[in-house]
């Protein structure tokens, strides 16, 4: 029942409450775009070679945070045997060619030689069908594959997550606990055939077909480079148009 319905008068109306005008806010500035890296020509990269890092040990070093490794405390001094004690190892070749890089998809350090023959060291974090996205101090640029065939020879070094215990890639086929988890991990893919226990030789000669790698039957460490990739363990890996819009 209403109040008036119980005796009860009821209360008048409440008067209305003025309310206050919003003051006016001033507009919010967009936030600024990131910028694209510079692209480098010829003559840019040319000039920017003397002032790139020359020393391997602090080359190695820039890698660390993508690995979340801390760096050493000498920045210049050899990194390579305390990370492998986290089982994360070094790889360095001198013949890598482009399409093994683009195939290992992993961030690395490329050797760069200038007109004098002398080697400066830059930091590789992405990869395009047209140019390769490099660190120079720390500073992303650009330089197009024919630019940067002028001064890399095909010297590349990068980092990996190994099995727990691994010896070396020439030791691992006397290592018990490392051919055991190799022969797992490979039963675990799909479209492998034949048993865990079964000739750890044949089956890694058929991975290394199926990924493009030079048929050997060895486990090196390219071989468990592509191991990782396909049991998705997790490293970093190259930048490239898809990965950049995510």
């Amino acid at each position: 029942p209403a109040a008036g319905e119980r005796g009860l008068h009821p209360l008048p109306p409440a008067a209305p409450v003025p309310v206050a005008e919003p003051a006016p806010t001033a507009p919010v500035a967009a936030a600024p775009a990131a910028r694209s890296p510079v692209t480098l020509d010829a003559a840019g990269l040319a000039r920017a070679l003397p002032t790139l890092e020359r020393n391997e040990g602090a080359a190695w070093q820039a890698l660390a945070p993508r690995w979340g490794l801390e760096p050493a405390t000498d920045a210049l001094a050899d990194p390579c045997p305390r990370w492998a004690q986290q089982n994360v190892q070094c790889f360095k070749s001198s013949r890598t060619s482009l399409a093994q890089i683009r195939l290992l998809d992993r961030p690395g350090v490329l050797t760069l030689v200038d007109a004098n023959g002398r080697n400066s060291f830059v930091t590789l974090t992405g990869l395009t069908s047209s140019h390769a996205e490099v660190e120079l101090n720390g500073v992303p640029h650009q330089v197009p594959l024919d630019v940067l065939a002028g001064v890399w020879r095909g010297d590349f070094a990068t980092l990996w997550r190994s099995a727990p215990g691994y010896p070396g890639p020439r030791g691992v086929a006397s290592s018990a606990p490392v051919a055991e988890w190799l022969s797992a991990q490979l039963a675990s893919l799909p479209g492998t055939d034949g048993p865990a226990d079964g000739a750890l030789k044949p089956r890694l000669y058929r991975f290394q077909l199926a990924q493009g790698l030079a048929p050997d039957g060895r486990a090196g460490p390219m071989t468990f480079m592509q191991l990782n990739r396909a049991l998705g363990i997790d490293e970093p890996r190259l930048q490239t148009p898809a990965t950049a819009e995510r």
